[in-house]
């Protein structure tokens, strides 16, 4: 393995994972952006349960620094959507 820490776009490949969401994988290495487990389940016990998001009611306020695959927004957004919920992101 190249003693790289630049990222380039030919490294990268799309793999779905076990809950049927997408991850991003580094073929070379083998490392994975997201759970092989399912990285939509991860986005939601990790960034919305863990922020308690379904306990307001009125309207959320996120600020999510470094937006990688966008997988936290999609997954806050489509709550928000579920609970009636306004969304700043």
């Amino acid at each position: 393995m190249k003693n790289n820490t630049t990222i380039q776009e030919n490294d990268l490949e799309k793999q779905v994972t076990e809950d049927g969401s997408v991850t991003i994988a580094r073929k070379e290495s083998g490392l994975l952006y997201r759970s092989s487990h399912g990285a939509q389940q991860e986005s939601t016990k990790v960034f919305v349960q863990g922020a308690q998001l379904p306990h307001i009611k009125e309207q959320w306020s996120v600020f999510e620094l470094g937006f990688g695959t966008g997988m936290n927004f999609s997954t806050t957004r489509r709550f928000a959507q579920e609970h009636n919920v306004l969304l700043h992101y």
